[in-house]
């Protein structure tokens, strides 16, 4: 899908998001062009590093092989705290209605930037 000029990818369903829940995963350069050694690794059992690393791939993603990177589960617990563009959210929530009623921490919606 496009968005202001910019093509954003969508999973065609939650089944194809079966990326991995432990480890590390390390990004290729098309993805995440972060200098510095190790800036491209994300540790799945840090929180914090999570969301970054699925930040990044929604924001970045150019194709469904991109996707796998995320997985189904992960995406639903980090969703209220990604801070993404408006259409990409809107996209995964339309798509989604699991993510659109997922009311975060705080217990309302969040919003991406």
């Amino acid at each position: 899908m496009h968005g202001l000029g910019r093509q954003y990818v969508l999973a065609e369903r939650r089944g194809n998001l079966d990326g991995p829940t432990t480890g590390e995963v390390v990004l290729p350069l098309h993805l995440d062009w972060s200098p510095g050694p190790g800036a491209r690794t994300y540790d799945l059992s840090s929180p914090p590093r999570v969301k970054s690393l699925y930040t990044v791939v929604l924001r970045e993603a150019r194709t469904l092989e991109d996707l796998h990177y995320l997985n189904w589960g992960l995406l639903v617990d980090v969703w209220p705290g990604l801070r993404i563009p408006d259409r990409v959210c809107d996209m995964w929530e339309v798509t989604f209605a699991e993510l659109a009623g997922n009311p975060g921490l705080w217990g309302h919606r969040r919003r991406g930037s």
